[in-house]
């Protein structure tokens, strides 16, 4: 669903007693709503993943995303040119499957698998692919830029970004966070760290959870970030 993000800032500023933006610009705020998106995409990837083709390098095993997306959760499927059969793909560990055939990265032949690290910007691909007509349905996560200021001077311009519109209220809460936490006359860091965990809180509010398979994703980076930091 799109939501408008003029509508947005002019909520908080509502919020702010601020409607005039003397304390609080709508850049300002606008700005605080696209790291209120990005925040949110941290803690709730899944409210930002999409399906998408995407093709595949020739005998490269690290492939790239496309352009609008941001990291890889899963590859679904791969086939071969326009009409070939979509195969699923499973995944696999880079760390265990380096232990056991440290030259995997040379092995070619239509993949088999497909396995992402702590840089979910890149996946890799087992077998590495030996021709160059292979395309792959990945789930990515996809984080939208908010319209500035500046393309609302027309009322006619579209000032809409997509999301969820239950999850709202978490980057009102996020922006107020922040323009609360500036330093300005009218800033309030006990009501600023107030907002921040009603921001938090509602990003997991108990009524629309991440699913399970989200669950499952967090989880994953998290142990890669871990394993990361320890080597």
């Amino acid at each position: 669903m799109k939501i408008s993000a003029r509508d947005l800032v002019r909520r908080v500023a509502v919020q702010l007693v601020d409607e005039s933006h003397v304390d609080w610009s709508e850049p300002e705020l606008a700005a605080w709503l696209q790291e209120g998106v990005n925040a949110l995409a941290q803690l709730r990837p899944d409210l930002f993943t999409r399906t998408t083709e995407t093709e595949i390098e020739e005998e490269v095993a690290r492939q790239s995303l496309p352009d609008e997306a941001t990291r890889v959760t899963r590859v679904l499927t791969i086939r071969r040119g326009e009409d070939g059969t979509p195969r699923a793909l499973t995944r696999f560990d880079v760390n265990s499957l380096s232990a056991i055939k440290p030259d995997w990265y040379e092995t070619k032949g239509r993949p088999r698998q497909f396995a992402t690290t702590a840089d979910q910007s890149r996946f890799w691909l087992y077998p590495v692919p030996d021709r160059d007509d292979y395309r792959a349905e990945v789930e990515v996560v996809v984080i939208p830029d908010i319209p500035s200021p500046a393309q609302w001077a027309d009322e006619d311009e579209d000032d809409t970004f997509e999301i969820d519109s239950r999850f709202e209220r978490a980057l009102v809460d996020y922006m107020l966070y922040r323009a609360l936490g500036k330093d300005s006359d009218g800033s309030s860091p006990e009501r600023a760290q107030a907002r921040y965990q009603a921001f938090h809180d509602a990003a997991f509010d108990t009524f629309y959870p991440p699913p399970r398979e989200a669950q499952e994703q967090m989880q994953r980076q998290q142990e890669q970030a871990r394993s990361q930091r320890e080597r």
